[in-house]
């Protein structure tokens, strides 16, 4: 014949545990012996718990006035399943969703919610929903009007649980985050990926020929991959003689396994073409690895890269890196590009 009023999950100030328990003790039911109030949850182990603590001590029904402490899974749904009705109060919420309301609903309680946070979206026949900024006296109609009226107790059971069958339910929930990915996956119809899309289409099925080495780079151009930071582009050629200097050679290796915090160091090379391209294949002989685990692609620049060299200027290859944003340094110079920038640097 008890009954008991739950509310669950931590106790903390932005719960209103206190406001709870001046409600109830001002309520009717503070005087009948058959009533309870649960809190089903680890009790707050600051100030605010301490205060909360002597109230209730100090009350003549401190001893139906309960903190459960922390609750296993089996003691948690024990609860929800003998409670008759629930009070989950929040302040300060930053827009979170409360699972401890979506439990109550979900087994069949009376629920007591104020407008704050996400608890604001409820349907108002779901909860019986007070004011954000609620007074005492509001909090204690409702509960006496719950303690009192089976019916609507009754009600609002059928109506929140319905609701969070409908809405709230794990599959319909999975799926309506599918839905928004292949959203805004069909909304990026415009982007890089449907170009690359529509041109593997167009050369599968019989499109005129083209340069795909060129239409590669011009991609690269214009769609510039994302980068950790600004490329040391480093010409190895035999004509700048880096490496065949072993100071050149020991110098390289050192930034390669060492780089410099912000760069990436890249080895390039023309290879008598009129392009750059990576020279991951004698970086990695450099530094005793198979020079066949990197292909040696074409140099993807943006502005800011730095190609560095000696006796380069002038070919093709060098203008190309220079229109699309690199700046040239010379390698005698490089000790100075890589040293720490001071606070005005």
């Amino acid at each position: 014949d008890a009954f008991v009023v739950c509310s669950f999950g931590f106790m903390a100030p932005t719960k209103l545990n206190s406001r709870l328990v001046d409600a109830w003790l001002a309520s009717s039911m503070a005087e009948d012996e058959n009533c309870y109030l649960v809190f089903v949850g680890e009790p707050d182990s600051n100030d605010y718990g301490s205060a909360l603590q002597k109230k209730i001590l100090a009350s003549s029904a401190a001893q139906r006035i309960r903190i459960t402490g922390f609750a296993s899974r089996d003691d948690f749904r024990a609860y929800l399943q003998c409670a008759d009705a629930a009070v989950q109060l929040r302040t300060m919420s930053r827009g979170e969703t409360s699972a401890a309301v979506l439990d109550a609903l979900n087994h069949g309680l009376a629920t007591v919610v104020n407008a704050n946070g996400s608890m604001a979206d409820l349907p108002d026949h779901t909860v019986l929903k007070l004011e954000d900024a609620f007074e005492d006296a509001a909090l204690q109609h409702a509960l006496e009007s719950l303690y009192h009226d089976v019916e609507r107790r009754q009600e609002l059971a059928l109506a929140g649980q319905r609701h969070v069958h409908q809405i709230h339910q794990p599959r319909r929930c999975a799926d309506a985050y599918a839905d928004a990915i292949e959203d805004f996956y069909a909304a990026s119809g415009q982007g890089q990926q449907a170009l690359l899309t529509e041109l593997g289409g167009y050369l599968a099925h019989g499109g005129a020929a083209v340069d795909e080495a060129g239409l590669g780079q011009a991609l690269a151009w214009n769609h510039p991959s994302r980068q950790s930071g600004r490329q040391a582009l480093i010409d190895i050629d035999p004509g700048a003689g880096l490496l065949e200097s072993p100071g050149g050679r020991a110098a390289l290796q050192s930034l390669l396994l060492n780089p410099p915090a912000g760069w990436r160091i890249e080895p390039v090379s023309r290879k008598g073409g009129d392009s750059y391209r990576y020279a991951r294949g004698a970086a990695l002989e450099l530094l005793g690895c198979p020079a066949s685990l990197l292909r040696d692609e074409p140099v993807d620049v943006r502005a800011g890269d730095v190609l560095l060299g000696e006796g380069i200027e002038g070919s093709m290859a060098f203008q190309q890196l220079l229109w699309r944003g690199a700046r040239f340094v010379p390698w005698s110079e490089h000790a100075g590009l890589f040293a720490p920038q001071g606070p005005g640097g």
